[in-house]
C-alpha cells in the first residue's frame, strides 16, 4: 500500500513540473536555476536591452539602414522575426520601443501581409517592402487594440518585409513609397 501512495504522489509531482514548465515557460524555469534572467540579454554592440514587463526575450538583431530618394539616410537596430512563432509574437507586450529600433518581418512568401495590434501596447508604423527592400506601402500611427475585434492592417500589394518602427518616424523621416531600405 506504501508503494502505491509512493507511486501516485510521484505520478503527481511530475504532472507539476511539466505543468509549471508549460505554464511559466523554459526561459522562466532555466532563469530560476542559473540566475540569469532573459531580460538581460545584450545586443551585439554590448548595450543592456530593456524589455517588457513580460520578460519578453529579445530575437536577433541587424543593423538596418533607410536611404530616402533625396539622399538622407537613417540608421536603426532591429530585431529580426523570421520564423511563424516570432512573427506571430511581433512586438506584443513590449511597453516601450526606443527610437533608434524596430522589428523586420521576413516571410517565406510574397504576399498581401496583414497585420493587427492586439496586445500591442504601444502605437506603431508599418512599412511594407517589397523583395528588394523598396517601401511599397505605409500604415502610419497603428493604434493599440484595447479590445477585439482589432482592426486589420494590410500591404496595399503583395511584400516580402515588414519594417515595424515607433509611430511618427515615418512622417518625421518623409518616408514615402519608392525609398530603399537595406540591412
Amino acid at each position: 500500500m506504501a508503494d502505491r501512495i509512493i507511486q501516485i504522489v510521484k505520478f503527481f509531482v511530475f504532472i507539476l513540473i511539466v505543468g509549471l514548465i508549460l505554464y511559466f515557460g523554459y526561459n522562466f524555469i532555466s532563469s530560476m536555476f542559473t540566475g540569469k534572467m532573459a531580460n538581460t540579454q545584450q545586443n551585439s554592440q554590448g548595450a543592456q536591452n530593456s524589455l517588457d514587463g513580460d520578460k519578453q526575450a529579445m530575437l536577433p538583431m541587424k543593423d538596418l539602414k533607410i536611404q530616402l530618394r533625396g539622399g538622407r539616410e537613417y540608421n536603426f537596430r532591429v530585431e529580426i522575426a523570421s520564423s511563424d512563432a516570432d512573427r506571430e509574437r511581433g512586438l506584443m507586450f513590449r511597453t516601450n520601443l526606443p527610437s533608434n529600433q524596430g522589428m523586420l518581418f521576413i516571410f517565406d512568401e510574397i504576399v498581401i501581409q496583414r497585420f493587427w495590434m492586439k496586445n500591442t501596447l504601444i502605437p506603431l508604423d508599418m512599412i511594407f517592402l517589397d523583395s528588394a527592400g523598396k517601401v511599397v506601402s505605409l500604415t502610419k500611427n497603428a493604434l493599440p487594440c484595447a479590445q477585439e475585434p482589432c482592426r486589420v492592417y494590410s500591404s496595399k500589394v503583395p511584400v516580402r518585409y515588414v519594417l515595424e518602427l515607433n509611430a511618427g518616424l515615418a512622417n518625421e523621416m518623409k518616408l514615402k513609397n519608392g525609398d530603399e531600405v537595406s540591412w
